[in-house]
């Protein structure tokens, strides 16, 4: 699944997909499916929203290699695209994400060629080239936020994470990590960005200006089996026997105290 937020007619709302359905619009207020985006062939991989010259879109990437761009003001009607392939990303898109660098609205797309496209929105066009690269894997998420000002980009590749600022394209972090990274997000913590990173069975928070992270268990870990000693157990003594004179009632067993 993919999915990004935006807004339409002033109202907070969500694109999703899913393997075998359209993209669909929700309104985050009502919780109700407001419009469909119709045309891929093939599962979406990759959503990203931005407003561009104060139109909202939508860019949507696809396993059939094909990139469309959607005017979400029309998305309460039948929502139509321009389309076509992007040649730079042959092979399978994974990830997308918008920044604003420079007042310049600029898409950022990954996937199994190991490389991140910054774009034009709307054309599809190469604005500033490649993000780096080559990646050390399949670039499964990207996300951007502001950090003092300055744009930045997030990556997930295998299990390396770099942080980048896009306007000079100077790395700012670059960690490994033991299992890979699934998902990427950013949020405010007291006035303060931070990125929230999915691994495999477990989060991270990351500042993105010291690079500093710390580990959150995920919900569905379950519980570590307490310890246990396997040196050399003392043999169990074998159990008493007692015996009973004729007429009289058999001795009570007592419990060892706790």
């Amino acid at each position: 699944m993919a999915g990004a937020t935006g807004e339409v007619d002033g109202r907070p709302t969500a694109d999703t997909s899913s393997i075998d359905a359209p993209v669909r619009v929700w309104d985050l207020t009502t919780h109700q499916q407001i419009g469909a985006l119709t045309g891929h062939t093939k599962s979406v991989l990759a959503v990203a929203t931005a407003v561009v010259d104060g139109r909202p879109i939508a860019d949507t990437r696809s396993h059939d290699k094909t990139v469309r761009v959607w005017d979400l003001d029309k998305v309460h009607a039948d929502a139509h695209a321009s389309a076509g392939r992007d040649p730079a990303h042959s092979m399978t898109l994974r990830s997308a994400a918008v920044a604003a660098v420079n007042g310049r609205q600029l898409l950022l797309t990954g996937g199994n060629n190991q490389r991140v496209k910054v774009c034009d929105p709307l054309t599809g066009r190469s604005a500033e080239g490649d993000l780096g690269g080559p990646y050390p894997g399949t670039i499964r998420a990207i996300t951007t936020l502001l950090g003092d000002g300055q744009p930045i980009a997030v990556t997930g590749s295998g299990r390396e994470l770099r942080i980048r600022n896009l306007t000079t394209g100077e790395p700012l972090h670059e960690e490994t990590v033991k299992q890979s990274y699934l998902a990427l997000a950013t949020h405010t913590v007291k006035g303060k960005p931070v990125i929230l990173a999915a691994v495999d069975t477990w989060l991270r928070i990351i500042d993105p200006e010291t690079g500093r992270a710390r580990r959150l268990p995920h919900p569905a870990t379950p519980p570590s089996p307490p310890a246990t000693s396997t040196a050399n157990p003392s043999p169990s003594p074998p159990p008493a026997t007692t015996r009973s004179t004729p007429g009289t009632s058999p001795p009570r067993s007592h419990s060892p105290l706790p």
